[in-house]
């Protein structure tokens, strides 16, 4: 592919923010470009299939299909985290006393009062 500037994008004079830079019409050929046009093969739909093609000569992986894929390829999905804090506005029994606590923290894989919790 051919190296182009960010002015050719934008267009002539007004991208070249005041330097001394001709732009499309300052450059005495009629606006024509000195660059040859690009050809078929440079442009980059050529390029992805070029580079598929060297992929699948190559014997490149390919995704596959999910009704195809192993089980035992398949990563599990992971176990539900556990809260660390619960609220209650009527307060909710500790699961060691059995006392009613508004505020009840995990300790031991059980929600427990402030009393309660091991700090």
């Amino acid at each position: 592919m051919r190296e182009t500037s960010l002015d050719e994008f934008v267009g002539g004079d007004a991208a070249a923010g005041g330097r001394d830079e001709p732009g499309e019409a300052d450059r005495g050929d009629g606006g024509a470009s000195e660059q040859p046009a690009p050809d078929a093969g440079d442009a980059p739909d050529a390029d992805i299939r070029e580079a598929a093609a060297t992929a699948e000569a190559a014997g490149a992986a390919t995704v596959p299909d999910e009704a195809n894929a192993d089980p035992d390829d398949v990563d599990p999905p992971p176990e539900p985290t556990a809260s660390t804090f619960a609220w209650s506005a009527d307060g909710a029994a500790c699961a060691r006393c059995g006392a009613a606590a508004t505020r009840r923290w995990r300790d031991d894989r059980e929600l427990v009062c402030p009393s309660c919790k091991t700090w």
